[in-house]
């Protein structure tokens, strides 16, 4: 029987078993019930030792849903697990390399102890701001990556004779970020694997909800005392770790080298009585040990950006930038080479859902650049009065001390 007769069976007792309807364009991936066919062969992937990394990579490519242009946001995730293990699941778009997609959404990392085996779940997607954009029909798939560490498995199930398709791959080769919005899924070493796993990701229209404001300050006690600083009011702490979900309303952090996410525990608290004040007293370098980003997912629109680099004890660095996001990288030179601080004032439209920091070391890998902190405003018009409004009162729209 052809692959193509095989799968237009499932599909169709799909339909009939309740699992997949009309609606099936806002719900992506194979879902619970592919465990459920006749002469399902269910298994899961190779368990880990304790200590050997076997997390996995899988991206559905039989179910996949073709968007309509609009504004769209993954409200929900369903799975069924036959081993323990975490799991991050994601929404990407193809690109115009065959077997290499972009990262559109990423949803938080979900747990699964004893408790969680052989039980259909049904959780949020993500409890920070998450949604994406379309321009033009899309087709959008739905994949699910593992942590990168010793110890890890996937613990998904997945029916061996589904019928349907997967691109599959150990995850060890260092070639993915799925769990990076932006971040490219690549290097499959088993592409169109027969197989489907028992997850899907149900997406809705949204309303745009615009540009947003954010204020973050760098360091290892970057979450401002606003007792003592009241001026500091709505400031988010980054203490250097990797990007995801911070538990504040929005999803930030580092990244390393290959655009995975990396804690970069190399903050400073300088403590110098001559720093203008406690924002411009905490920093973090972006190259020690590797080439290190920090990013933060934002929707797209036009913003106004200070973001100060420097060290209040130092003039070692010069602090050279690529800002990335939108329809091209930005550029940010030093206009003055080594000194303390350097305060860059910029605008840029993020197009991407993300805003991505990054040193330019060009012809000098010496040049140890250093975040301090960063306001990002949207620019007057991208948003509603009414709102500017309401950030101002809440202090998020202060940009500076001086």
């Amino acid at each position: 029987m052809s692959y193509t007769k095989t799968f237009a069976i499932l599909v169709s007792s799909l339909v009939t078993l309740g699992l997949v309807g009309h609606s099936h364009a806002q719900t992506i991936g194979a879902g619970i019930g592919i465990l459920d066919l006749a002469d399902a062969n269910n298994t899961v992937d190779t368990p880990s030792d304790g200590a050997n990394d076997q997390s996995r990579q899988n991206l559905d490519i039989s179910f996949t849903a073709m968007l309509d242009p609009g504004h769209y946001s993954a409200t929900s995730w369903s799975f069924r697990a036959g081993q323990t293990g975490s799991v991050i699941p994601y929404l990407a778009v193809g690109t115009d390399v065959d077997k290499v997609y972009q990262v559109i959404q990423v949803g938080d990392q979900v747990n699964i102890d004893d408790a969680g085996l052989d039980q259909d779940m049904t959780v949020d997607f993500s409890s920070a701001y998450s949604g994406f954009t379309l321009n033009s029909p899309t087709e959008v798939f739905a994949g699910i990556v593992n942590p990168t560490v010793g110890g890890s498995q996937n613990p998904i199930y997945t029916n061996l004779a589904s019928g349907s398709m997967m691109d599959h791959d150990n995850n060890s080769d260092g070639l993915q970020s799925p769990g990076v919005i932006g971040g490219s899924v690549e290097g499959f070493g088993h592409a169109n694997l027969p197989r489907s796993y028992a997850f899907s990701i149900d997406v809705a229209t949204s309303a745009d909800p615009g540009p947003a404001a954010a204020n973050v300050n760098f360091g290892p006690d970057a979450v401002l005392d606003t007792a003592t600083y009241p001026e500091f009011t709505g400031y988010l702490g980054d203490n250097g770790s990797a990007y995801g979900n911070q538990g504040n309303g929005f999803r930030y952090g580092w990244l390393n080298g290959l655009v995975q996410p990396d804690p970069q525990d190399e903050q400073r608290n300088r403590d110098n009585a001559d720093s203008p004040d406690e924002r411009y007293d905490t920093v973090n370098h972006m190259i020690k040990g590797d080439n290190n980003s920090w990013q933060i997912d934002l929707p797209n629109g036009d913003y106004d950006i200070l973001l100060v680099a420097g060290d209040p004890n130092h003039t070692d660095q010069v602090n050279d930038l690529v800002i990335s996001g939108g329809d091209s990288p930005l550029i940010v030179d030093d206009p003055d080479g080594q000194d303390n601080f350097d305060e860059h004032e910029l605008s840029y439209s993020v197009t991407q859902g993300y805003l991505r920091i990054s040193p330019n070391p060009g012809d000098d890998l010496g040049k140890n650049q250093k975040l301090t902190y960063i306001n990002i405003v949207p620019e007057p018009g991208s948003m509603s009065m009414a709102v500017v409004g309401m950030l101002a009162v809440l202090g998020m729209l202060r940009r500076r001390k001086r």
